[in-house]
């Protein structure tokens, strides 16, 4: 434990029809404590509460969570405008990051597209990837993901024969 502090959070929500979002509508203060793991030169911080739940937490990636109200993190992200994020995205500079992903716009890639991917990883040490599976390489600063064949993909496993399942009372099967 690291420190301890009084964190702001929206507790409730209402519906700005003008902005056509939810906005917090009130805000609640939280006795929180700040939990800090070092691992491999990456720190790891959450603030929890007495109760033991996460009021904030960020991961050495930058990834944060925070406590909010649900129409706020669950409703507006559902709303989201994908359309004014795809076209902001459509002609990106070199060095942009493109927060719009082919799954997240439902496009399709083809087979024969990429065989490998490199992403350039910066400002943050890298020693704590998992990099098992044989997919994954790191190269200095640069990962690199190959894409799986058809063979490897094939399951070498069989399921086991599916059991008849009769409703409680019924006489069993002939």
């Amino acid at each position: 434990m690291t420190a301890e502090s009084t964190l702001v959070v929206a507790d409730s929500a209402t519906y700005d029809s003008t902005a056509l979002a939810w906005v917090p509508a009130r805000f609640d203060t939280v006795q929180a404590f700040r939990i800090e793991q070092r691992e491999e030169g990456m720190t790891t911080q959450a603030w929890i509460d007495a109760q033991g739940h996460v009021v904030r937490a960020e991961n050495a990636a930058g990834f944060v969570t925070e406590r909010t109200a649900f129409e706020l993190a669950y409703t507006n992200f559902r709303h989201r405008d994908t359309t004014r994020l795809m076209r902001a995205s459509a002609a990106p500079r070199r060095g942009d990051v493109v927060r719009t992903t082919v799954l997240s716009a439902r496009g399709l890639l083809r087979h024969d597209t990429v065989s490998q991917v490199r992403v350039r990883l910066t400002g943050a040490a890298s020693g704590g990837l998992d990099l098992g599976g044989g997919r994954q390489q790191l190269r200095g600063d640069t990962l690199v993901i190959r894409r799986e064949t058809g063979a490897a993909l094939a399951a070498r496993y069989t399921l086991p024969a599916a059991t008849r399942v009769t409703p409680a009372g019924s006489p069993p099967p002939r």
